[in-house]
């Protein structure tokens, strides 16, 4: 019994053994599968956190009791602890968020589309809820998880997709829609098209047509959807080739075609087929566009046949152009010509010219009466038979009569051709002038005639070349009195120019024959006078000096006014110095002035240029003629010259207070050879030609001379010319600044120029009138004057008293500039620093004069003063070169008075000799010499010395117009005519002199 039991033992401790063992391995084995759930769980829960899906997970009893951030932030709240309820109370539709809660409740999976709104900005979101149970399904114990996926940007997209759907579909309605009015427009359109137009199809059948194409083609409006074979069967045979064109997208055109609607009855079309197109660019048919261009064609044909009949006519008038040209063919000839061919060209009866004569009638040129093949041209009508049809004719181009029972053919005119047996007419009228000439005739006999407007055309023409003929004839007649003329015109012409050559001449020769006696009487005149004579004596020497002088200024005039008439004054355009020029007028006219006891007065505005562009010679001139001639009638008074410059025009006034011009004789002023009356000629003298020669030589300079008439005392002549300012350097506006001076001047309008002028150079000027206001003004205290500016005008004892009293007013002398009327004689007074002439001319000597006071320095006069050194050109040497005795000894008589040593030559080639020998600083040169003359002596001068190293001065007779410029050609430097005069001498040797210094 033990035995058996021990087995049993042992087996059943085997057993205990191994079910231990299988407990333990059981309980190992659920703790491993305990673990690995944690870990996996914990993954789980790792992935969810990250997941951008949101998710959370409830307890049995519907808390929440975790939800991952990915809901969090797509929801904006936590819902951790929450219950389920409040998770789905946001979702939409209510009924389907209900279904879901309830499947999550009883642990059932579901899923379904919610929509969900933030509850912060509204936001709808689109979510796709998915809701799966945890554990065995025992709701207390296990609980569910819900996953949320947003798909709110995916049914966005839907929705955008089905709305774009919905405009695409609602598009394609409209778009139907627009192609079913466009049909219905472009119907319309082609229905109510002006020109003829259709529609057809693909197969050829009528889509639309226009009304015009149903009226062109006699067509009903029951041919929309016919064929245009069944319809139009001539434009379907042949144009299958046309429309296959345009059905393949092509253009086809013509421009004319003749279509034959029915037999006999056809148009000419201008056509054009092309494609249409459907809305999908398709080609749907054709449209085809016709225009009825019968008219056009038929206008082209008559065109053409018009054109070639003007060509024919034209061919014509062209070659009766040529025969009425040809210079052997008389009229009568052409006229002929004339009548056959037009007769000939329009088919008319009768051509007839007819014209005004002076006895009064109709006079017939030609008449050619065709059937009959001859001319007729010895008939006349009287012209008052045809009054009121010439008078219509003066109204009208044509007069046109298709019948003579029409109304508009006058009863004069019917009457006359009805006894010629004319039933229709043509009347062209011909014009000369502007006067009627005659008139061109066409006739139709026997029977009426519609004249076509090539009829009226061609009846012009030969109206025309009838008027040319005419005309042409006239105008050979004219042309050859013309020509006759002309030849005596020429012959005289030539005449003409050989007497003014002659006359030319003969002044030049005449000039020069006559000044040069004349240069001997004036000069050795004047100097006689300057030397010691007795009264009576001298009274001699000034007649015959005067009398030279008139007679010179006579001679001067006549030549002036010869280069004026003939246009010969030639006009210079160089820089020259105003003050300088005019200065000289004054100089020269100074001592006439002062014998005469006319104050004689220069004012020169201080605008005026030292140097201005003109001629200064011409200026001068005029100046020198209105101011001699001003002095001439004035006896007593002043005369005064105002120079000023204004816009680029020398202003020259020359005033006086003489006898003065009557206001019925200034009209008469500048006429040539007239003076104011014949008195004044017996009195003063004159040819009468000065005022005309002055305005012609400013007009010719482009100026103007005129009389100012308003002036109630003497008279007052102002010139204006153009001058230009020329540049130049020069002095300062006020030279005189800081001066003070004291003016004694008796004269009231010399002191007011001089007075004027001191103040434009910046001195302070007390002006007095007598020597007692002069002491006057130097006893006032505090006043001292730098320098006095005396005007002398007593005589020479009275003179040293006042300078005596006006020295002995002060303390310290004062300089004194003395202004002498007639030159000072004898030693200079005490305290006199320079003595001037007046009036003074040249601005520059006082303004020296005065500027010199400052340092109280004498200062030696320029040629205005009348005590001016004995010898102004010491020191120069001059050669002389004058082959006739007495112009020699003047010359050198005056050369030795300006203190030159003078050395004569007879001719050119003594002349070269002695400059070989001897060194000169000028030379004066006779132009007109035996042997070698002036000129060609010149030339040779000016081979081995220049115009600056050996100035040479042209002495002439010669005074004609181009002298002066033949002159300076030839290298000489200045030209001095004769007589020669002093103080022209003086002026142009200093000028040379101090240019070759310089």
């Amino acid at each position: 019994m033990a035995d058996v039991g021990a087995p049993f033992a042992t087996s059943s401790a085997l057993l205990i053994i191994a079910v231990v063992c299988a407990l333990a391995a059981g309980v190992w084995w659920v703790r491993r599968r305990r673990r690995d759930a944690r870990v996996l769980e914990s993954r789980l829960a790792r992935v969810l956190e990250r997941t951008s899906t949101g998710a959370l997970t409830t307890t049995g009893a519907g808390v929440i009791e975790w939800c991952n951030p990915a809901l969090q932030q797509l929801t904006g709240v936590d819902w951790k602890g929450r219950r389920i309820e409040d998770f789905f109370a946001r979702m939409e539709p209510a009924p389907q968020a209900t279904l879901v809660l309830e499947s999550l409740r009883g642990l059932k999976s579901a899923r379904a589309p919610l929509k969900w709104r933030r509850a912060d900005d509204d936001e709808q979101l689109r979510l796709l809820v998915d809701v799966q149970p945890l554990g065995k399904g025992e709701p207390r114990e296990d609980g569910a998880i819900v996953i949320v996926d947003d798909h709110t940007r995916e049914f966005e997209m839907y929705d955008e997709m089905d709305r774009a759907r919905l405009q695409l579909h609602t598009r394609e309605f409209e778009m139907h829609d627009e192609i079913d009015r466009a049909r219905l427009q472009m119907n319309s359109f082609v229905e109510h098209a002006p020109a003829a137009m259709a529609m057809f199809d693909r197969q050829l059948r009528y889509v639309a047509c226009s009304r015009r194409w149903l009226a062109d083609f006699n067509l009903d409006e029951g041919i929309i959807g016919r064929s245009q074979a069944e319809v139009l069967p001539a434009l379907s045979r042949g144009w299958d080739d046309i429309y296959a064109a345009a059905m393949a997208g092509r253009i086809e055109r013509r421009d004319e075609e003749y279509f034959e609607r029915v037999p006999g009855d056809g148009l000419y079309m201008q056509w054009e087929v092309r494609p249409w197109h459907e809305a999908n660019g398709d080609i749907g048919g054709i449209l085809m566009m016709v225009t009825d261009v019968t008219s056009k064609v038929r206008q082209k044909a008559e065109l053409e046949q018009r054109n070639e009949m003007l060509t024919m006519r034209n061919t014509v008038l062209v070659a009766l152009m040529t025969e009425m040209a040809n210079p052997h063919r008389t009229d009568d000839e052409v006229f002929r010509r004339l009548t056959e061919i037009f007769g000939e060209l329009l088919q008319v009866d009768q051509v007839g010219f007819w014209v005004k004569d002076e006895s009064g009638q109709l006079r017939c040129l030609d008449l050619f009466l065709r059937r009959e093949e001859k001319h007729d041209p010895s008939r006349a009508l009287p012209i008052g038979t045809y009054g009121e049809y010439l008078t219509l004719l003066e109204r009208y181009p044509l007069l046109v009569n298709e019948s003579l029972e029409s109304s508009s053919c006058p009863p004069d005119l019917r009457a006359g051709l009805e006894s010629i047996g004319v039933h229709a007419n043509l009347s062209v009228p011909l014009w000369k002038q502007g006067q009627l000439l005659g008139v061109v005739c066409l006739n139709q006999l026997d029977a009426a005639r519609e004249w076509s407007l090539d009829d009226q055309a061609a009846a012009s023409s030969l109206a025309t070349l009838v008027r040319l003929r005419i005309e042409a004839t006239s105008r050979d007649k004219a042309e050859n009195a013309l020509r006759e003329r002309m030849t005596q015109l020429e012959d005289a012409r030539q005449r003409a120019e050989s007497a003014d050559h002659a006359k030319s001449e003969f002044l030049a020769t005449m000039s020069h024959e006559i000044r040069t006696p004349m240069n001997g009487i004036i000069g050795f005149s004047d100097l006689l006078r300057q030397s010691r004579l007795d009264a009576e004596q001298k009274g001699f020497a000034s007649t015959i000096h005067s009398s030279a002088e008139a007679l010179l200024t006579i001679i001067n005039d006549i030549l002036d006014f010869s280069k004026i008439e003939s246009g010969m004054v030639v006009l210079e355009h160089i820089p020259w110095d105003v003050r300088e020029t005019l200065g000289d007028v004054i100089e020269l006219l100074s001592p006439r002035a002062r014998d005469q006891g006319v104050a004689l007065v220069v004012d020169v505005n201080e605008r005026v240029p030292d140097l201005v562009q003109g001629d200064p010679g011409r200026v001068r001139q005029v100046a020198l003629n209105l101011v001699g001639n001003a002095l001439k009638f004035t006896e007593h008074g002043h005369v005064s010259l105002r120079i000023d410059w204004v816009d680029d025009r020398l202003l020259v006034e020359v005033e006086d207070t003489g006898i003065g011009i009557p206001e019925s004789l200034r009209p008469h002023l500048f006429s040539r050879f007239r003076q104011a009356d014949g008195s004044t000629t017996r009195r003063f003298g004159g040819t009468g030609l000065g005022l005309s020669i002055s305005r012609g030589l400013v007009e010719r300079m482009g100026g103007v001379l005129t009389l100012d008439e308003s002036t109630e005392r003497g008279s007052r002549f102002t010139f204006s010319v153009p001058a230009a300012a020329a540049s130049k350097e020069g002095q300062s506006a006020r030279p005189l600044e800081g001066f003070s001076m004291l003016v004694l001047e008796p004269e009231p309008l010399s002191r007011a120029v001089l007075t004027r002028q001191l103040w434009r150079w910046g001195a302070r000027v007390d002006a007095t009138s007598t020597l007692t206001e002069a002491l006057e003004a130097m006893a006032r205290p505090g006043v001292r004057f730098d320098v006095l500016v005396v005007a002398d005008l007593e005589e020479a004892d009275a003179r040293t008293v006042q300078l005596e009293r006006l020295a002995g007013a002060t303390q310290s002398p004062v300089p004194v500039v003395l202004l002498t009327g007639g030159g000072l004689r004898g030693n200079t007074p005490p305290h006199v620093l320079a003595t001037l002439t007046k009036p003074i001319a040249r601005s520059r000597p006082l303004l020296e004069a005065l500027q010199a006071s400052r340092v109280r320095a004498p200062v030696n006069a320029r040629p205005e003063a009348a005590s001016r050194p004995a010898s102004p050109l010491a020191g120069t040497r001059a050669l002389l070169v004058e082959d006739n005795v007495i112009n020699q000894r003047l010359a050198q008589r005056l050369l030795e008075r300006l203190g030159c040593t003078v050395v004569s030559a007879t001719n050119g080639l003594d002349a070269l000799a002695v400059l070989e020998r001897e060194k000169f600083t000028f030379v004066l040169m006779d132009c007109h010499m035996p042997g070698l003359d002036g000129y060609e002596a010149t030339a040779r001068i000016r081979e081995k010395w220049t115009a600056t190293e050996l100035p040479v001065v042209a002495l002439t007779a010669d005074a004609m117009v181009g002298q002066r410029e033949r002159c300076l050609s030839a290298g000489m430097n200045a030209y001095l005519t004769k007589p020669l005069r002093e103080l022209d001498l003086l002026t142009t040797l200093r000028r040379l002199v101090r240019s070759s210094a310089a």
